[in-house]
């Protein structure tokens, strides 16, 4: 009886050790699936973090990069994974140089901020390479670094262009300061912001005022100085600085000017024409033996006018375009300008003689019978309507 017992208390513990032995081996089982996946789940989320990372640092989000960067880093360490620490520890270094770059660029010393960007895309190229095998997410691109080169380099282009300009202005350069700083504008525009744009364009509109206010004063010297004249009675000189002056009036379309400038030239003529009948000789000159064959009556009376040359005026005026409607009111303005009348180069045309003839043109129009100026020249040229060929305009008598 008791070997019998004996038996069944054997068979029990050797029962008893399997089931234990087997808890045992579910349990190692179980630990062991339980911590792989652990590791899985702090793997996925480091990695989570590092691809979170890349995201917001290509996005500018820096701040939120370097938190992300910093808890891929941590569970990094806890899982011993140096490979993957190292590569975190790179990205914060590379955020941390951005971010530096970025405080000098708002402080406005962009030069030192372009070195920064410079720094860190080398620092980032080398990243890529030493971590090639990597899913992309989770490699540092360098692409939003080069955008900050390139924004950065166009701002420095920019405040040089600003510079030269301010240089050229203060030199009193002004039309090269006007055009740098047009150049300064493009550059603005392609930078898309308000500040650069607004800086461009006052200085513009400065140099454009400096320029107005230059040719202002120089016309207003030119026209003293022919007032000098006036006074000396060099009316020629006179007429010539009126003219100058009158030039800078009307590209500056100071109608004011123009019709007082133009007044006194038209009284310096008046005075030229004065002083050349009082220097004439009181005896009149001997008469000459008439020609065997009589003169053609079409060219008569001003002996200064020569038939080939009133020919060639009427030839040449009647190429120019009128709509004979329109009153001319500035001789030195085309079509008026290019009206020839006389014979001494350089002085035979509207700009410098026409008051007389287009006074007759528009006063024909308003009658109602307008003519061609190449007409209305022909007629003083062979009617003795020129004064000395029409150098000093058309006779007022």
């Amino acid at each position: 009886m008791r070997q019998v017992d004996m038996k069944h208390k054997t068979r029990r513990k050797k029962h008893a050790v399997i089931v234990i032995c087997a808890v045992l081996v579910v349990a190692v089982i179980a630990g062991a699936l339980l911590w792989i996946t652990h590791i899985r789940r702090l793997r996925d989320e480091m990695e989570s973090h590092h691809a979170d990372a890349i995201m917001h640092f290509e996005r500018g989000s820096y701040t939120a990069a370097t938190r992300d960067a910093k808890a891929a880093l941590d569970l990094a360490i806890r899982l011993r994974d140096t490979t993957a620490a190292e590569n975190v520890s790179d990205i914060i270094e590379v955020i941390e140089i951005i971010e530096l770059g970025t405080e000098l660029f708002t402080a406005g010393d962009y030069q030192a901020a372009l070195d920064r960007y410079l720094q860190a895309a080398n620092y980032a190229s080398d990243i890529r390479v030493i971590n090639v095998g990597l899913d992309s997410d989770r490699q540092l691109s360098i692409e939003h670094i080069n955008r900050k080169i390139a924004e950065t380099e166009t701002y420095i282009a920019f405040y040089k262009l600003i510079e030269q300009a301010e240089a050229f202005a203060e030199a009193s350069e002004y039309e090269t300061a006007l055009s740098i700083y047009e150049e300064a504008l493009l550059v603005a525009t392609a930078l898309g912001t308000a500040d650069v744009i607004h800086i461009a364009e006052t200085g513009m509109i400065e140099m454009h005022n400096r320029i107005i206010l230059a040719m202002r004063n120089e016309a207003h010297k030119l026209f003293s100085q022919g007032e000098q004249m006036q006074e000396s009675r060099l009316y020629a000189e006179a007429i010539e600085y009126f003219y100058s002056a009158l030039e800078i009036y009307i590209e500056l379309d100071d109608h004011q000017n123009i019709i007082l400038t133009n007044a006194r030239i038209d009284n310096a003529k008046r005075n030229l024409e004065e002083l050349a009948q009082q220097n004439q000789p009181e005896t009149d000159p001997p008469e000459l033996d008439p020609p065997e064959t009589d003169p053609p009556t079409e060219y008569p009376q001003d002996d200064t006018d020569r038939p080939d040359e009133i020919a060639g005026n009427y030839e040449h005026n009647l190429g120019i375009g009128l709509d004979l409607i329109t009153p001319i009111d500035n001789q030195n303005q085309e079509p008026a300008n290019q009206v020839r009348m006389g014979m001494t180069e350089g002085l035979n045309e509207g700009w410098y003689n026409g008051c007389g003839w287009i006074a007759a043109y528009n006063a024909l129009i308003l009658l109602g019978s307008p003519q061609h100026p190449a007409e209305i020249v022909r007629y003083f040229e062979t009617s003795g309507g020129t004064v000395v060929g029409g150098v000093l305009g058309t006779c007022p008598a």
